[in-house]
């Protein structure tokens, strides 16, 4: 049996809806296209520490293809990126696993106040802020925090990867290598910049995120159902008085 006009207009009206709600909300997955860097993130570096490396910006991050074997893997739509093709910068001086500063930022306009996903990093991550300026010296200055230091305990000063010790999951929960996370205080309809902080040792440091998505369905989808379907049937009503 062929559906009749207004079954399919209906249809249009909750396909539109259900996409409206899809689209809402989307977060650029870090390396999301297959490509040798990402054109949404950037990234900047520099030593802390008393260590001694070239400061350096790259407006598009390099995307990571050879991994060490503990990180999450790579995924389609989802690979780590860092300031170089290995992740690797050129350092001297300083000791330890903290001894140049990585500002990962990506600029996005939410859809909602918060988003969540999933997350992993190389060596330590010191938090996401939104806003706040970069300094002469490569510093964020300012901003609001609107993720902490660690993602779930005992998460706090251990490396975003699975192993045994040093990681926030063991090596046994590999290869799902990522914590989740929530970030609230988004500016809806707003154009946002979020900075995420790492410390590395100057060797395979990187950032990978996933999945972030509006936590909560927005309220334009179903008011756009609601409209839409009692427009038709006021139009059906009409047509069957006439």
């Amino acid at each position: 049996m062929r559906p009749s006009p207004l079954s399919r207009a209906i249809g249009a009206v909750v396909l539109l809806a259900v996409s409206s709600s899809a689209a809402s909300g989307q977060w650029a997955n870090t390396g999301l296209i297959a490509a040798a860097s990402d054109p949404i993130w950037s990234v900047r570096w520099r030593g802390i520490n008393g260590a001694m490396v070239t400061p350096g910006f790259a407006p598009n991050a390099a995307t990571m293809s050879g991994i060490p074997s503990v990180w999450n893997p790579n995924a389609s739509d989802t690979r780590w990126i860092g300031a170089t093709a290995s992740g690797s910068v050129p350092v001297s001086g300083g000791s330890g696993t903290a001894r140049v500063e990585y500002l990962f930022q990506t600029t996005l306009t939410a859809a909602t106040d918060q988003v969540a996903g999933r997350l992993g990093w190389d060596n330590l991550f010191l938090g996401a802020f939104i806003g706040g300026t970069i300094d002469a010296n490569g510093a964020l200055v300012g901003g609001t925090r609107v993720l902490d230091a660690f993602i779930a305990q005992p998460g706090q000063g251990l490396f975003g990867f699975c192993r045994d010790g040093d990681g926030f999951l063991p090596g046994s929960s590999y290869p799902n290598c990522t914590m989740p996370f929530i970030i609230s205080g988004l500016a809806v309809g707003q154009q946002t910049t979020i900075t995420f902080v790492l410390n590395g040792d100057g060797g395979t440091d990187g950032l990978f995120l996933t999945g972030a998505t509006a936590l909560v369905p927005e309220p334009a989808p179903a008011l756009l159902l609601i409209t839409g379907l009692g427009g038709l049937l006021l139009v059906v009503r009409k047509r069957r008085l006439s």
